[in-house]
Protein backbone atom coordinates (compact mmCIF):
# COMPACT_ATOMS: atom_id res chain seq x y z
CA UNK A 1 0.00 0.00 0.00
CA UNK A 2 1.50 3.76 -0.44
CA UNK A 3 1.88 5.00 2.76
CA UNK A 4 1.63 9.20 3.40
CA UNK A 5 4.68 10.06 2.40
CA UNK A 6 3.18 9.53 -1.49
CA UNK A 7 1.13 11.67 -3.01
CA UNK A 8 -2.25 9.33 -3.14
CA UNK A 9 -1.85 9.25 0.81
CA UNK A 10 -2.55 12.17 2.87
CA UNK A 11 -1.86 9.84 5.91
CA UNK A 12 -4.58 12.73 8.02
CA UNK A 13 -6.23 11.41 10.73
CA UNK A 14 -10.03 11.32 10.90
CA UNK A 15 -11.99 11.67 13.98
CA UNK A 16 -15.72 10.65 14.26
CA UNK A 17 -17.81 13.59 15.05
CA UNK A 18 -19.81 10.98 17.31
CA UNK A 19 -18.81 9.75 21.00
CA UNK A 20 -16.44 6.85 19.05
CA UNK A 21 -13.38 9.14 18.24
CA UNK A 22 -10.39 7.07 17.12
CA UNK A 23 -7.97 8.19 14.44
CA UNK A 24 -8.07 6.55 11.52
CA UNK A 25 -6.06 6.73 8.40
CA UNK A 26 -7.06 6.18 4.83
CA UNK A 27 -4.18 4.79 2.29
CA UNK A 28 -4.72 4.20 -1.07
CA UNK A 29 -3.08 0.64 -3.14
CA UNK A 30 -2.78 1.08 -6.79
CA UNK A 31 -3.65 -0.52 -9.40
CA UNK A 32 -2.04 -1.06 -12.57
CA UNK A 33 -3.03 -1.68 -15.61
CA UNK A 34 -1.31 -4.66 -17.10
CA UNK A 35 -1.13 -3.88 -20.44
CA UNK A 36 0.74 -0.20 -20.34
CA UNK A 37 1.36 -0.17 -16.69
CA UNK A 38 -0.34 3.01 -15.92
CA UNK A 39 -2.23 3.79 -12.79
CA UNK A 40 -5.66 2.70 -13.84
CA UNK A 41 -7.46 3.40 -10.26
CA UNK A 42 -7.24 3.49 -6.29
CA UNK A 43 -7.80 1.14 -3.71
CA UNK A 44 -8.98 3.17 -0.55
CA UNK A 45 -7.45 0.75 2.70
CA UNK A 46 -8.86 2.09 6.25
CA UNK A 47 -5.60 2.06 8.68
CA UNK A 48 -6.52 2.34 12.85
CA UNK A 49 -3.97 4.64 14.73
CA UNK A 50 0.26 3.48 13.92
CA UNK A 51 1.32 1.70 16.41
CA UNK A 52 -1.73 0.51 18.32
CA UNK A 53 -3.33 -3.07 18.28
CA UNK A 54 -6.02 -1.39 15.73
CA UNK A 55 -3.27 -0.54 13.44
CA UNK A 56 -4.16 -3.68 11.38
CA UNK A 57 -7.88 -3.62 9.13
CA UNK A 58 -8.85 -6.93 10.95
CA UNK A 59 -8.54 -5.65 14.42
CA UNK A 60 -9.99 -2.50 13.80
CA UNK A 61 -13.19 -4.02 12.46
CA UNK A 62 -12.72 -6.57 15.17
CA UNK A 63 -13.22 -3.43 17.24
CA UNK A 64 -16.26 -1.79 15.32
CA UNK A 65 -17.92 -5.38 15.48
CA UNK A 66 -17.50 -6.17 19.24
CA UNK A 67 -18.79 -2.73 20.01
CA UNK A 68 -22.07 -3.26 17.91
CA UNK A 69 -21.35 -0.21 15.42
CA UNK A 70 -20.00 -2.01 12.24
CA UNK A 71 -22.40 -0.12 9.72
CA UNK A 72 -21.67 3.21 11.41
CA UNK A 73 -18.03 2.60 11.57
CA UNK A 74 -17.70 1.15 7.51
CA UNK A 75 -19.84 4.37 6.84
CA UNK A 76 -17.13 6.89 8.38
CA UNK A 77 -14.29 4.71 6.84
CA UNK A 78 -15.90 5.17 3.05
CA UNK A 79 -16.55 8.73 4.13
CA UNK A 80 -12.93 8.82 5.24
CA UNK A 81 -11.89 7.61 2.34
CA UNK A 82 -13.59 10.00 0.21
CA UNK A 83 -12.07 12.79 1.61
CA UNK A 84 -8.83 11.72 1.55
CA UNK A 85 -9.48 11.20 -1.92
CA UNK A 86 -9.97 14.26 -2.57
CA UNK A 87 -7.31 15.87 -0.59
CA UNK A 88 -4.98 14.05 -2.39
CA UNK A 89 -5.99 15.60 -5.86
CA UNK A 90 -5.66 12.62 -8.00
CA UNK A 91 -8.02 11.98 -11.23
CA UNK A 92 -7.41 8.19 -10.90
CA UNK A 93 -11.08 6.03 -10.65
CA UNK A 94 -11.49 5.27 -6.88
CA UNK A 95 -12.75 1.97 -5.27
CA UNK A 96 -13.89 1.55 -2.31
CA UNK A 97 -14.92 -1.50 -0.27
CA UNK A 98 -17.56 -1.99 1.90
CA UNK A 99 -18.64 -4.77 4.39
CA UNK A 100 -21.27 -6.89 2.76
CA UNK A 101 -23.16 -6.26 5.75
CA UNK A 102 -23.47 -2.77 4.68
CA UNK A 103 -24.72 -3.44 1.71
CA UNK A 104 -27.46 -5.77 3.01
CA UNK A 105 -28.33 -3.46 6.45
CA UNK A 106 -28.25 0.43 4.82
CA UNK A 107 -31.77 0.85 2.82
CA UNK A 108 -30.64 4.02 1.38
CA UNK A 109 -26.92 3.04 0.65
CA UNK A 110 -27.36 4.28 -3.09
CA UNK A 111 -28.45 7.68 -1.70
CA UNK A 112 -26.24 7.99 1.07
CA UNK A 113 -23.10 7.53 -0.94
CA UNK A 114 -24.63 9.66 -3.85
CA UNK A 115 -24.60 12.31 -1.70
CA UNK A 116 -21.58 11.39 -0.17
CA UNK A 117 -19.57 11.75 -3.38
CA UNK A 118 -22.04 15.15 -4.53
CA UNK A 119 -20.51 16.60 -1.55
CA UNK A 120 -17.28 16.36 -2.12
CA UNK A 121 -17.35 16.77 -6.04
CA UNK A 122 -17.18 13.50 -6.89
CA UNK A 123 -19.45 11.72 -9.50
Amino acid sequence: PVRSRSPYGSGMPTQDAGDDVLPLQTLFQPIVDGRGGTLFALEALTRGPTGTSLESPVALFEHARGSGHTLRFDLRCAAAALDAFVAAGTTARLFLNLLPSTLIAHDALHEWLLAELSARGLS
